[in-house]
């Protein structure tokens, strides 16, 4: 069978097999998923991800503290690219370690507004209307524009202290997570971190990435040799179409097998079984 015969769906409902994809907090996803779906029975074929935050408890806040802060390479939505995909790692979601524990992913008191701002139905499309998009939510949503960084201080002197020090893991270096407030955001992004996901999965995961990807810097990437396009010159909103052509048409798509002759036809009831039918 060739890597993606059928859609992730269809498979699993009917053959128990699955091939994923998806880019950036989707790719995350993807890999999340199939390694989820192992344990139920449900054999991954491949996965493929572009520019994913797979390392979210070293190089995922590193990489967006380091394009924001300090080589300020950022893009006009990156700062807000951040907030959304990080708001569902505040202290506000049960379940997580840092729940309830006043140590946040963002600011404490910018979680109910961003939030509100994201799932505003009323907001123009971002994607196919981006100055209205920001036109509407900088009217409505004032306060999410005071300044364009979500993180709370010491969540972000945390990470440039790493940076400084060449750190590529502080949430396993530092001995002094409790007193510098990092214990339970350190247990939450370790909880999610995908690093050993990709690095002892037995089925084979097809990775695509930027280099000049600031947002989800490239260090992201476990290894290396799970690298299969590495791309340069383009940002993350301009990997995703050439990493979606990439890993795709580097892959076959099996078509499903069709009948190509006649369907037998149902054989002739015998003039015993006609009688028979006649006479009851």
């Amino acid at each position: 069978m060739k890597p993606c015969d059928l859609f992730c769906s269809v498979l699993i409902l009917f053959h128990c097999r699955c091939c994923l994809y998806s880019f950036s907090g989707g790719g995350f996803q993807a890999v999340a998923a199939a390694d989820g779906f192992k344990a139920h029975g449900i054999t991954p074929v491949k996965v493929l991800a572009g520019s994913a935050p797979l390392k979210l408890r070293s190089w995922t806040p590193m990489g967006f503290i380091r394009s924001l802060l300090v080589d300020e390479n950022s893009g006009p939505f990156d700062a807000l690219n951040v907030a959304l995909g990080t708001v569902s790692y505040s202290n506000t979601r049960p379940g997580a370690p840092n729940y309830n524990s006043g140590q946040s992913f963002l600011k404490p008191e910018r979680v109910d507004k961003l939030l509100a701002m994201f799932q505003d139905l009323d907001a123009p499309s971002a994607a196919l209307d981006p100055a209205g998009w920001f036109s509407y939510v900088g009217t409505n949503y004032p306060e999410n524009f005071v300044d364009s960084f979500f993180f709370p201080d010491n969540f972000t002197a945390f990470y440039l202290d790493a940076l400084a020090k060449n750190d590529t893991d502080p949430c396993l270096n530092n001995p002094n997570l409790d007193s510098l407030g990092m214990d339970k955001i350190c247990e939450t992004l370790d909880e999610n971190d995908l690093t050993n996901v990709v690095l002892e999965a037995d089925y084979p995961i097809d990775l695509c990435h930027s280099k000049t990807d600031f947002l989800i810097t490239i260090e992201n990437v476990p290894d290396r040799s799970a690298l299969k396009f590495e791309l340069d010159g383009v940002d993350h909103s301009g990997a995703t179409f050439i990493c979606n052509a990439k890993l795709f048409g580097s892959n076959d798509i099996e078509k499903p097998t069709l009948r190509t002759t006649k369907a037998p036809k149902a054989p002739k009831a015998t003039k015993k079984a006609k009688k028979q039918k006649k006479s009851a």
